[in-house]
């Protein structure tokens, strides 16, 4: 138990970055010591943010539905002693917690379906009502299919996990998972949240603080686990694709930075030798960016602490490129290119700050020609926005469809699973989108493929 506009190349690759720009935006939560620690970004106009008082168990939510305004929610209803450990939304109005009880102990999972105003306890299957039980996080793949991870309980040697697939009505734990190691938990971020999953289509990804990686290539059914070989202990960890992952690990004394790379989905890690600045607070891929990644950090002068600012590196790790070093970042949530954002807190009081919005980062990407080559997509122009995308090829393994607007904000985004042997069609509803110039993407180990789309 724990406790606490583009540029293509002729040639394959060329790097253009222009000026990157975060923008703080007031969250409005009454209580000034709520820290955003978590931010989950839904699309370039939704996102989700949790926050918590680094000192005490006070804990919030809050949501934009334009991309701009914050609304605090009314919250889930918390016992005395109950603090929030994690949040996973699918959409606007859809989303899950997980809390912990500092008093009582034990956990619970809560859901919302109307945007954060009322929250109901899910107790079917009853996760995590053991007094040891602590749940770490949640992850919805949509709006039925879920994971959630807890530190060990003591009644079994592995941690704590149970899957769903009717939205949390009920909750199966799992019973045959690799045993964990003598006081093994769920790694945690320098300010104290859990470490963000990383997800992939169908793979999730989550760090020990025994320097360990578990694994689950099926939504959370079955997991393998490896050692990542980190020194010190891992605080941030992002995958680009099902075989591509980066971890951060500071040194005891947080004066340099490990980095550790993977190109076999976990299994193995290596250490990376890079230039440029590193941070550590939290790591993400940037959706679009072949070996793309951004790391972000935070200062606090009265601990010694100096790692605000923002880098990006195209090349899975070897190089880093510094965007700022005057915002202070809790936590990252890339959407693309040119849309994301960040927890913030202020660096003088260790108190809130709201969040930072991302925007206007332009970076050209390595081209699949095979991949390009069989993408095909009709009628094109769409009078109705409804689309058919064909490959007259197989997808080796699992690729990454999104579709950007004329501004490169992201308006869809899907993983299309591995046809191996077989080509084949997928249906691509944008009804909901605008009239107007679109770019459809595909992206995987091997570079990505692009597409020119029009809603008539």
């Amino acid at each position: 138990m724990r406790k606490k506009l583009l540029t293509l190349a002729a040639f394959g690759l060329t790097t253009l970055a222009a000026q990157a720009q975060w923008i703080n935006q007031p969250v409005g939560f009454s209580n000034s010591a709520l820290v955003v620690t978590h931010v989950n970004a839904v699309s370039s106009g939704v996102a989700w943010a949790m926050a918590l008082d680094p000192l005490g168990t006070a804990a919030g939510t809050a949501r934009t539905i334009d991309g701009t305004t914050w609304t605090p929610g009314a919250g889930p209803a918390l016992s005395t002693g109950e603090t929030l450990t994690y949040l996973s939304a699918v959409d606007a109005n859809l989303a899950w917690v997980t809390t912990y009880n500092t008093a009582s102990g034990g956990s619970r999972i809560l859901k919302t379906t109307d945007g954060g105003t009322i929250w109901a306890a899910q107790t079917g299957g009853s996760p995590f009502a053991n007094p040891d039980s602590y749940a770490n996080f949640v992850h919805f793949f949509n709006a039925n299919e879920g994971v959630a991870v807890g530190d060990p309980d003591g009644t079994t040697p592995s941690f704590e996990i149970y899957t769903t697939a009717n939205g949390g009505t009920t909750w199966t734990r799992l019973s045959s998972l690799p045993a964990a190691l003598t006081d093994e938990l769920g790694a945690t971020t320098i300010i104290g949240s859990t470490i963000r999953p990383a997800v992939v289509g169908d793979n999730v990804w989550f760090a020990t603080d025994a320097g360990r990686i578990y694994h689950s290539a099926n939504r959370g059914q079955t997991w393998t686990v490896s050692s990542s070989g980190a020194s010190g202990d891992i605080s941030s960890l992002s995958f680009s694709t099902v075989s591509n992952g980066l971890l951060v690990a500071p040194d005891a004394t947080g004066s340099s930075y490990e980095l550790r790379r993977t190109t076999d989905g976990g299994t193995t890690w290596a250490a990376v030798t890079y230039t440029g600045p590193l941070h550590a607070a939290a790591i993400d891929n940037i959706p679009g960016i072949s070996g793309g990644y951004m790391t972000a950090g935070f200062s606090l002068p009265l601990l010694g602490l100096n790692d605000g600012g923002s880098s990006y590196t195209t090349n899975n790790g070897a190089s880093w490129i510094s965007l700022e070093t005057t915002f202070n970042h809790t936590s990252l949530d890339m959407l693309s290119n040119a849309s994301g954002w960040s927890g913030s807190v202020n660096p003088n009081t260790l108190g809130g700050n709201g969040v930072n919005k991302f925007s206007v980062f332009i970076q050209s990407t390595r081209r699949d020609a095979a991949l390009q080559q069989a993408l095909s997509v009709y009628p094109n122009p769409s009078h109705d926005g409804v689309f058919t995308l064909d490959l007259a090829t197989s997808l080796p393994q699992a690729t990454e469809l999104r579709v950007t607007d004329a501004l490169g904000r992201e308006v869809y985004r899907t993983a299309l699973r591995a046809t191996s042997g077989r080509a084949g069609s997928t249906p691509l509803d944008l009804r909901q989108q605008k009239a107007g110039l679109y770019t459809l993407e595909l992206r995987s180990d091997t570079g990505v493929a692009q597409q020119k789309l029009v809603i008539q």
